[in-house]
């Protein structure tokens, strides 16, 4: 199991899963800390079963008392579960989306599936204020160099390298246009408008589902994370320096 989601969805799941087939459940794994995937864990306790997480994922939850199962085994860098005729690889890519968060892969099916940090034919969420922009371009160039042909990722559809290297390409312009922004000082709102017409110009960026919505909030919150990040909002912002 990846993910519980919460009570009323975890219970559900393991009543269609009893339905499908005789084995029990053997591992659940949490793909983050945030609440709105990893709630409810403790309904799928039983004899045996496995509770895994990153370290930094059950730290969080045990901090925050998320109600959940906390993990019992967690890992660093990474973990691979044995299933007899299937192994199912865990990574930790540094920050991206919340506290600890991992990709699940399943080599013989060659799956991949990462919770919020990729997404596939959709935009990142709003403002990102609960990502790191730079920490999402690198991780998802990690797993762009993994073998898989299917990614299924959280709040999205599932798609192949195609739609996951057009994410990329969209995460790093917005990362590379707000910085511009913030060096130059343009005023934020006149900046957000610049930048959703340089992202508008690109057909599949425009395809995405939410740019329309979402384009301009993606801007701010960028350019606010950036300028926090390089010091800019502080009482001494740097000096000098150029866009070229």
């Amino acid at each position: 199991m990846f993910d519980s989601i919460d009570q009323g969805f975890a219970g559900w799941l393991k009543s269609q899963l009893g339905q499908m087939s005789d084995k029990p459940i053997s591992h659940v794994v949490y793909s983050h800390n945030h609440a709105d995937h990893v709630s409810g864990g403790e309904m799928l306790e039983a004899d045996g079963v496995r509770y895994i997480s990153h370290e930094l994922a059950r730290d969080s939850q045990m901090r925050s008392r998320l109600k959940t199962r906390y993990a019992d085994t967690t890992f660093h860098e990474g973990l691979d579960i044995d299933l007899g005729d299937r192994r199912v690889e865990l990574r930790y890519h540094g920050p991206n989306d919340g506290r600890g968060s991992i990709s699940l892969r399943v080599p013989d099916q060659a799956l991949l599936s990462v919770v919020d940090w990729v997404l596939v034919d959709r935009m990142p969420f709003m403002d990102l204020a609960r990502y790191q922009i730079d920490g999402m371009v690198h991780s998802t160039e990690q797993v762009l160099d993994m073998d898989w042909e299917l990614m299924a990722p959280g709040h999205a559809g599932m798609g192949g390298k195609a739609e996951v290297r057009n994410y990329l390409a969209y995460i790093t312009q917005l990362r590379d246009l707000c910085m511009e922004h913030v060096v130059a000082g343009t005023p934020p709102e006149k900046a957000a408008d610049l930048i959703a017409a340089d992202l508008g110009k690109v057909d599949s960026f425009r395809a995405l589902n939410q740019f329309d919505a979402w384009v301009r909030m993606n801007a701010t919150g960028v350019m606010d994370q950036l300028a926090r990040v390089e010091g800019f909002i502080d009482p001494f912002p740097p000096v000098g320096g150029t866009l070229d």
